[in-house]
């Protein structure tokens, strides 16, 4: 089909970087063919008892899920919403289940991470192919529906979508699976999955990749042979197998590199990493919809957890006012809250300032002093570094006696914005000393007194 015969069909297109998410997927579906897999060992390499390669293909699964995961988490072809909240933690590598079900795209990705427990913790191969059909029931039927409202993409002449979906699963494998330069797979870390392993790859962590690494490498070739098809036995991936160690694995990614991907991208003259093959015809967020509707449980989070969560996982610049030094107080507060505000409006930023009210009880029964901070934001336009952090106008003014003049001063500007819609506030009820004890290390203290007062752990 000619590129041109599908230009009318697709627009407009929605967005065209749906190819990542449909390149792991389409890996995950050739990768799960099990008993293919155990047929294909036998045959191919006269292998009759696979158990000791069990633990490697189940890693080779659980690296693909993991990067379905983050193409999922970086992708907005979905149309899933994403909201702040969200995209900080991402950035910030906060775990999953310590992050609110605060956006659709939270919520599809707890639920597909629960879909994968069932694989994941299989000890052998009849529990792991029941896993794997639970998985593919639950979660990848899902993505084939949306794969079926994808078309090639009208910028390049690819042929057919099945194609298309071919030459984004080599890359996906090539790029997350057969870079081992780490000393394991490059797609296996991802920020916001825990990894009860390869926490700076301690002695159990080598121990373990050096079990699964015969498995791994074995199932990485399957996974070629099943992409290349007749091909396969035309390039150096036909000896993979005989990769001694995870260091020796690596050298086939340059190999795959000049006699796979760079003939391809010369065949289709596109850069594939940059330039998504395949789009869609439109939003696929009604068909996700099947992995949103189950909210799992909120995280039950300490309340250290709590207060980073509080700041978006910032650091916060400490400005001590408990002194009664009325120019760093609320004096300040409030003309940086407007300034702030006003500065936004003036560049035609639509998002709104973030605000925190933190109130401390005292010994007066109904009685609160409070701290207010104001998000500072300093990022890059491509989202890829992030200089934002807190000024915390900390216990700068009370409820009572003298200090509620400057109090009602801030909260009627707070008002004032909430109102417009300009501001983002958020608050909790939190004992001085407990802040300070539990928000420490993400302070940035602007004197040496202040330092002084901070609780010590054990306190």
């Amino acid at each position: 089909m000619s590129t041109k015969s599908l230009k009318p069909e697709l627009e407009p297109l929605v967005d065209v970087a749906i190819g990542d998410i449909t390149g792991v997927v389409n890996a995950i579906k050739l990768l799960s063919q099990l008993e293919k897999f155990r047929t294909w060992l036998r045959n191919h390499h006269h292998l009759q008892n696979d158990g000791s390669l069990f633990g490697g293909y189940k890693f080779a699964l659980d690296t693909l899920i993991r990067v379905l995961h983050k193409n999922i988490a970086y992708n907005s072809s979905s149309g899933l919403s994403e909201d702040f909240v969200f995209s900080r933690a991402r950035f910030a590598g906060v775990s999953l289940h310590k992050i609110p079900n605060s956006c659709e795209k939270a919520i599809l990705l707890k639920n597909i991470t629960a879909k994968a427990t069932r694989l994941l913790r299989a000890t052998n191969w009849d529990e792991l192919a029941d896993g794997i059909v639970y998985f593919d029931k639950k979660v990848i039927r899902v993505f084939d529906a949306l794969i079926a409202k994808a078309a090639v993409s009208p910028d390049y002449d690819v042929g057919t979508l099945a194609e298309a979906i071919r030459y984004s699963s080599m890359f996906q494998v090539y790029i997350f699976l057969n870079d081992t330069s780490r000393g394991l797979p490059h797609g296996y870390r991802q920020s916001m999955l825990e990894d009860k392993i390869f926490a700076g790859l301690r002695l159990a962590d080598k121990h373990y990749l050096a079990g699964a690494f015969k498995g791994y490498k074995y199932s990485i070739q399957f996974l070629w042979n099943c992409l290349l098809e007749d091909g396969f036995r035309d390039t150096s991936l036909a000896d993979i197998h005989e990769s001694p160690n995870w260091e020796k694995l690596d050298e086939y990614f340059t190999a795959i590199q000049s006699e796979i991907i760079q003939p391809l991208e010369k065949k289709l003259g596109v850069t594939i990493g940059f330039n998504s093959l395949i789009a869609l015809k439109d939003s696929g967020t009604k068909i996700l919809e099947e992995l949103v509707v189950s909210k799992p449980a909120e995280p039950k989070l300490t309340r250290k957890e709590q207060l980073e969560q509080l700041f978006l996982w910032y650091e916060i610049e400490f400005i001590d006012a408990s002194e009664g030094d009325i120019f760093n107080g609320i004096a300040t507060f409030v003309p940086l809250l407007v300034g702030t505000v006003k500065l936004k409006q003036e560049l035609g930023k639509p998002e709104k300032t973030h605000v925190i009210r933190l109130i401390h009880p005292t010994h007066l029964p109904g009685k609160h002093e409070f701290s207010y901070g104001v998000l500072i934001e300093c990022g890059g336009a491509l989202g890829i570094v992030d200089y934002s952090g807190w000024l915390l106008f900390y216990d700068c003014c009370y409820d009572y006696g003298s200090g509620a003049q400057g109090h009602a001063f801030a909260e009627k500007y707070i008002q004032h914005y909430s109102r417009l819609d300009a501001i983002n506030v958020a608050e909790m009820i939190v004992d001085k000393k407990q802040f300070l004890k539990f928000m420490k290390d993400k302070l940035l203290l602007t004197t040496t007194e202040a330092a002084h007062r901070l609780p010590k752990a054990s306190e």
